[in-house]
């Protein structure tokens, strides 16, 4: 089984060919490789990189065996995504803050909701308990009178 195209035939050789790929490694640089492709949207590393968080978390989902390896599976890109923004420009500045009012607009109203929903549910279920009970007392009295 053939492990390398060359053929190294001693120790010494194989440390040259070591240091002559490091040397080689830190003079190329990955933008000499492969020049802009504009009909793609960029370089291939820099599409690469851009997708290499989604890439990350998907293999680590796969390999996770518990509930807390699986959040640090999807936190870390996700945390890493949201830290690269997108640049900012004065001309979108009133479309963001009406996006922005919008937003907090809408999730305000519906963890309101919510609050309400749970706070109706609460009472729905104490009053369902509190008449469960009344109906075990008076039962529990009407069979201690037929007793006597």
């Amino acid at each position: 089984m053939k492990l390398y195209r060359k053929k190294l035939n001693s120790v010494e050789e194989l440390k040259r060919e070591c240091i002559r790929l490091n040397y080689q490694k830190k003079q190329t640089d990955a933008k000499d490789l492969m020049p802009k492709l504009s009909f793609l949207g960029g370089n291939k590393s820099e599409r690469a990189s851009k997708n290499s968080g989604l890439l990350e978390m998907g293999l680590s989902l796969i390999n996770a065996k518990g509930p807390l390896q699986i959040a640090l599976a999807v936190a870390g890109p996700l945390i890493g995504m949201i830290g690269k923004s997108k640049k900012k420009t004065i001309a979108s500045a009133p479309k963001r803050l009406l996006g922005g009012l919008v937003k907090d607009l809408v999730i305000g109203y519906i963890s309101g909701k919510g609050i309400q929903l749970a706070i109706r549910g609460a009472k729905w279920y104490l009053k369902k308990r509190r008449e469960k009970k009344a109906i075990q007392r008076v039962e529990a009295q009407i069979k201690k009178a037929a007793v006597r």
